[in-house]
């Protein structure tokens, strides 16, 4: 999921309350994973109602970065 906040740490610190991880943090943008059997409706509702999140986009990418 690609999030847009007001710095880095929130960005951390976000990920750190779902349990995703940090893939990419920079600025005011972030890149985060969900492991496998999370919630995605869930997530994308709380990332919607954070405050310190002023956009996200969910994208599933069904594998095609696992490595072959």
């Amino acid at each position: 999921m690609f999030i847009t906040v007001d710095n880095a740490k929130d960005a951390k610190a976000v990920a750190s309350e779902l349990k995703l991880d940090v893939v990419f943090a920079q600025g005011e943008s972030a890149v985060l994973r969900a492991s496998q059997g999370q919630d995605l409706l869930a997530i994308s509702d709380y990332l919607n109602a954070d405050s310190r999140v002023r956009a996200s986009k969910i994208e599933l990418n069904s594998g095609k970065y696992l490595q072959q």
